[in-house]
């Protein structure tokens, strides 16, 4: 509060009023009212020594005038300290209120936050199985080529088969086979692949291997023995026949089941 001077001053449920007091002019002692063993009588007794019953009368009056200054007084202090709580109380409140919603703002901030780690978290596993999946398909799709890339240069070999199957031919075309092989563990199960493998596992013919015994014609009594080897391969079936001690080779190519060549 202010005064129109411009002075701050100490709010006041009371007005303030100016008295000028001095005890020692009453005629008994204030101090007996304070006393535990007060006692009217004996005050009146002793006042009476000192004056008449009209100034003791006079002389309460003005020191209950001084007792009600003072409680004025008092109260407006007490009322001063009052307000200044209040004042600092609002203003506590003020001040706990702005933390409160800090708090809810930085909470907020934080949800949003880690919500948008969390999406980001999800996207990135789910990029990551993507990336595994196209792994898994790359690896299936080189294989497949792989497995194409055999059957097409096995084709290549059949349908340019030499008048004279050499060995190395014959290694071609275990190449390929062994390549072909290589890659039916990899196959996924109901391909196109698999299903011509399928197949042409169960064309496959049995390859065997034989001894047999044969007589010269020029020398029936000394036998030799002679070695067969049958190969089938995709449609044909190679007989190969090698007499002991001798280079030349009897090779027969006859068209058979699809098969598997057998060294």
């Amino acid at each position: 509060m202010s005064t129109s001077n411009g002075e701050c001053t100490s709010p006041r449920i009371f007005a303030p009023t100016s008295l000028v007091f001095d005890d020692s002019q009453l005629c008994f002692n204030k101090n007996h009212f304070g006393r535990p063993d007060f006692n009217v009588q004996r005050f009146m007794n002793l006042a009476r020594r000192r004056a008449g019953l009209k100034q003791i009368q006079q002389d309460l009056r003005l020191y209950l005038k001084s007792v009600q200054h003072s409680m004025i007084e008092l109260i407006n202090d007490d009322y001063a300290d009052f307000v200044h709580l209040s004042s600092n109380l609002v203003s506590l409140q003020s001040a706990i209120d702005k933390i409160d919603n800090d708090i809810n703002t930085i909470w907020t901030e934080f949800e949003n936050s880690t919500n948008t780690a969390v999406r980001t978290a999800e996207r990135v596993e789910s990029f990551c199985l993507e990336l595994s999946e196209n792994r898994s398909s790359q690896i299936e799709i080189r294989h497949r080529i792989s497995f194409l890339s055999a059957l097409q240069r096995l084709a290549n070999l059949i349908n340019n088969i030499p008048n004279s199957v050499s060995t190395l031919w014959l290694e071609k075309v275990s190449s390929c086979l062994v390549d072909i092989s290589s890659y039916k563990e990899k196959l996924i199960e109901q391909s196109r692949e698999s299903k011509i493998l399928n197949k042409a596992r169960n064309m496959n013919a049995k390859c065997d291997r034989s001894r047999t015994r044969v007589y010269q014609a020029d020398d029936p009594l000394n036998p030799t023995y002679q070695s067969r080897q049958r190969f089938e391969v995709a449609g044909l079936s190679i007989e190969e026949e090698t007499p002991r001690g001798s280079i030349l080779h009897s090779i027969n190519i006859r068209r058979g089941v699809l098969g598997c060549v057998v060294l």
